[in-house]
């Protein structure tokens, strides 16, 4: 009996280890898959009203502004940074303000809302500096210890552009015009 007992008790921490291991396994899985969100980039030309969808190959010019759109299905943390002509690299969000001007981006984000970047009435302006803008959009589940800190770090944009891949800049952050419709 004793043997019988020993043999149910090892069983049962066999089953537990095999339901821990198959938990870590649907969870890894579910890691694995990237976070799905909707993205949309919209400008508005510096002698236009409205804001019209960024297509692939659109050009900016300097004064013309620009937002991003984003909604997440589940919630997640959002990273944006920007790397101008001239090699600055500048985190877009989270950001608690940019040059004065307060937009109080943070993370998490959470499911279902769209979050306007820089603010839902504001919107970034493309400076004098004319070139290539890139922009590096990651998303993740959990906090990225990392990216909280790039700005702080001070790490140089040609080695976060070589960890990320290359290149226009942002002068300001200001309020949209009364009557601007996205």
């Amino acid at each position: 009996t004793t043997t019988v007992k020993q043999l149910s008790a090892t069983g049962g921490k066999l089953a537990d280890v095999e339901k821990t291991v198959a938990d870590l396994r649907n969870q890894l899985t579910a890691l694995s898959k990237p976070v799905d969100l909707e993205l949309n980039y919209v400008y508005r030309a510096s002698s236009q009203k409205e804001f019209s969808p960024l297509r692939n190959g659109s050009v900016l010019h300097s004064g013309d502004v620009f937002k991003i759109l984003l909604k997440p299905a589940e919630d997640c943390h959002v990273y944006l940074f920007s790397i101008d002509a001239a090699g600055k690299l500048l985190r877009l969000f989270p950001m608690d303000s940019f040059d004065g001007v307060t937009v109080n981006n943070s993370n998490p984000v959470k499911a279902g809302q769209t979050y306007y970047i820089p603010a839902e009435t504001k919107s970034f302006v493309l400076d004098k500096q004319t070139g290539t803008e890139t922009l590096y959009l990651l998303v993740t589940r959990q906090p990225d210890a990392v990216l909280e800190q790039v700005d702080k770090l001070q790490i140089p944009a040609t080695r976060f552009a070589n960890l990320m891949r290359q290149t226009k800049g942002i002068a300001e952050i200001k309020e949209d015009a009364p009557g601007t419709k996205v």
